[in-house]
């Protein structure tokens, strides 16, 4: 849709480069940002479970020792 509305704008050729590389160049910030957003999810689901088998394995060991 956006390539198309692009290529029908009634503006000169040079125009619409800058345009496309505007658009290329918002759509690879927009790649990146949701590819930023997805590994600080991960990680923080990695952490958070990491802490979770700790926190279990002291809880074991503590009721354990009784």
């Amino acid at each position: 849709m956006l390539g198309l509305s692009l290529s029908l704008a009634p503006v000169d050729l040079s125009t619409k480069g800058y345009w496309a590389m505007d658009i290329r160049l918002l759509t690879g910030s927009l790649v990146n940002l949701v590819k930023y957003r997805t590994d600080e999810r991960i990680a923080a689901e990695t952490t958070a479970k990491i802490e979770k088998a700790r926190n279990d394995k002291l809880i074991r060991e503590y009721v354990g020792k009784e």
